[in-house]
């Protein structure tokens, strides 16, 4: 894993902007950095440079593209890894971020015409971009995002992995192209301006949707959306519009051609894909929360080798939130050593600054600052790698939303016996117990929203407008190509943006099986009844897993993932400091919400224990606030930077 970053510039590479766009993404890659310059302004310069030292770095402004790396050291733990990485003298230079997971068999498949000289899967990546130019994405199973300079062909190859696991941003300002991991590496580029893009952050608040389009919360920046690929012409600087270059076959909801298929083949796929995740110079460790996604990895992993794993969960004694007891049990059936890391509320307030920045913008709950603390223990007890289940809910139907939606396609296609049944079987099984009147509310219709509680009716009439209105969250004519949405647009997105923060914040690689494309293209090919059935979500999976793990993971309703007794903390534990900040002259938040009618919910929530906003809403403000004074104030930012 990697921090990159690149400038384009016909004047001449900004050294300064270069050098300090690169660093500032040190905590993705603490073990080493590399810088290197191309295209020379005049014909009397070297046609590169390669240089790590800040006194070297003035010669980039002699050349019209220069790119720098962080190392994050996973494959090949020497310098031959080091990047930017040349293709054995080739004109081929790449700045990566990511894994190639099958890397060894395309290395074996790509030796008769190439030969290596390091054991990293970033000179693979080269090698098959040399022969199979864009169309080596198809061949890669992996997360990534990087950009190759081809002097050939005089362009700028850049691309981003199925599922956007992996960040690429990219700015066009004043005859430059600059490209980032973050966006906090953009502050030191002396064109770069802090400007709010208010639609971006009207369809996160009010509507919970992030990264799902090529917008972020920032007006200059853009981002490479997932399965996508682009080039810059390196002569004219022009930038040729993004090409899509994956998408999987989606079934119709009813059509059960595949879904035995699935049902033989399942286990073996999940398997492969954690068999392909836990290949690493350096450990592999678990994160585990007693649910059935992050137990189906563990139980896995622990087949293949338990005897160096470690699995890593949170706990928090005393509150009913408190899952480490599943947590533990799965990790000794399996065999695993088990690590439990925990907070307090107090810590929650006090390392909030340091998370907002690290996540470049305002987060959607405190179960993410649970996960990044999850990644720091782990971090911290020598563990570099981490294996998550993130992603499965998203295309397994693991939310019980998509019960809804499914009653919605079966209704309108005039199924009544199939339509009675599921509602049978649902109510049979999980009753009300999954029903939350205050996160449902987003799936309404806008005219409805406003008048159902919630933070949509606290908005200004024209940040309202801004949110996105042909946003079909609540509604679809099929179930499969609503997880489609969900996997693309609607909910993944930001988990994968939260979770790539979290993760590098600590100096740490998150990898995800369930993000195999294999797996999703098997799943997404197959009936609802692969997902949704007998009232349970993720049906094909437990009924997979069901002679592995243990019955209350396996059949469990109620879902885990490393919640937090934050609805309690914010009425109680950190009430003063919530209205405090919520309620300062000042505040940012002015211009996008009544303050005044917020901060009398609050404490009607703190007093009455009022359910109008909910503690996910009490976060997505805080952290908001949090992150526009930081934009607002420099000295302020510079001292979270250096406080991390």
């Amino acid at each position: 894993m990697c921090g990159i970053f690149g400038i384009v510039s016909s004047s001449g590479v900004d050294p300064n902007a270069l050098w300090f766009g690169t660093h500032r993404a040190y905590h993705r890659g603490p073990d080493d950095w590399g810088f290197a310059a191309f295209a020379p302004i005049n014909g009397t310069q070297p046609k590169h440079q390669v240089w790590r030292s800040s006194a070297e770095r003035w010669v980039a402004q002699k050349y019209r593209v220069g790119l720098g790396s962080r190392r994050l050291s996973i494959l090949d733990l020497s310098e031959a890894g080091r990047q930017p990485m040349n293709l054995g003298g080739s004109n081929l230079w790449i700045v990566f971020n990511g894994e190639i997971y099958n890397y060894l068999e395309l290395r074996t498949e790509l030796s008769a015409e190439y030969c290596f000289s390091t054991q990293t899967d970033t000179e693979v990546l080269l090698a098959a971009y040399q022969k199979w130019g864009s169309g080596c994405l198809r061949h890669f199973n992996g997360m990534f995002a990087f950009a190759i300079y081809d002097a050939a062909r005089m362009r700028l190859f850049m691309a981003r992995d199925r599922f956007g696991e992996r960040p690429f941003y990219y700015l066009i300002e004043k005859g430059q192209f600059t490209f980032a991991s973050e966006i906090k590496q953009f502050f030191d580029c002396p064109y770069f301006g802090r400007e709010v893009d208010r639609s971006a952050l009207a369809d996160f608040l009010l509507l919970s949707v992030q990264d799902h389009d090529e917008r972020t919360f920032l007006k200059d920046i853009k981002q490479l959306r997932p399965a996508h690929w682009m080039e810059l012409d390196l002569s004219t600087l022009q930038l040729h519009a993004p090409v899509r270059y994956w998408t999987p076959e989606i079934a119709d909801d009813l059509d059960q051609s595949h879904d035995r298929e699935l049902e033989q083949s399942l286990g073996a796929i999940l398997a492969d894909s954690v068999r392909l995740r836990m290949k690493s110079d350096v450990r592999v460790g678990i994160c585990l929360s007693g649910g059935i996604d992050s137990s189906t990895i563990a139980s896995i992993a622990a087949s293949l080798d338990s005897s160096a794993l470690s699995a890593y969960t949170m706990g928090f004694p005393g509150h009913p939130e408190d899952e480490s007891n599943l947590a533990r049990c799965m990790a000794k059936r399996s065999g695993i050593r088990y690590v439990e890391a925990s907070f307090d509320a107090g810590d929650l307030w006090e390392g909030l600054d340091k998370f907002v920045y690290m996540q470049d913008g305002p987060v959607g709950g405190a179960s993410l600052f649970a996960s990044g603390k999850v990644f720091r223990a782990a971090r911290n007890d020598g563990t570099t790698v981490l294996l998550n289940g993130q992603g499965c809910d998203e295309y397994f139907a693991g939310y019980s939303k998509f019960f809804f939606f499914l009653w919605e396609v079966l209704f309108a296609r005039w199924h009544w016996l199939r339509l009675g049944g599921s509602l049978a079987n649902y109510g049979a099984r999980n009753g009300l117990i999954h029903w939350n009147f205050a996160n449902a509310r987003r799936y309404f219709p806008r005219p409805l929203r406003r008048r159902v509680g919630g933070i949509y009716q606290f908005a200004s009439s024209n940040f309202q407008r801004e949110a996105a209105p042909d946003l079909a969250i609540g509604h679809g004519d099929s179930l499969n190509r609503r997880l489609w949405k969900d996997l693309s647009e609607f909910s993944l997105p930001c988990l994968l943006h939260w979770e790539d923060r979290n993760s590098m914040a600590a100096g740490t690689e998150a990898r995800l099986p369930f993000l195999d494309y294999r797996l999703v293209e098997a799943v997404l090919k197959t009936s609802v009844y692969t997902k949704l059935r007998s009232g349970f979500t993720k049906y094909s999976l437990r009924k997979t897993m069901s002679a592995q793990l243990p019955d209350e993971i396996c059949w469990e309703k109620l879902k885990r993932g490393f919640e937090t007794p934050a609805r309690q903390w914010f009425r109680h534990d950190l009430e003063e400091q919530i209205k405090g900040l919520l309620s300062r002259n000042d505040s940012p938040l002015a211009e996008l919400f009544d303050v005044k009618a917020i901060v009398g919910r609050f404490r009607m929530a703190s007093s009455a224990g009022d359910t109008c906003l909910t503690e996910f809403d009490w976060f997505k403000l805080a952290t908001t606030d949090v992150w526009l004074r930081q934009l607002q104030h420099v000295s302020q930012m510079e001292e979270v930077i250096l406080s991390a």
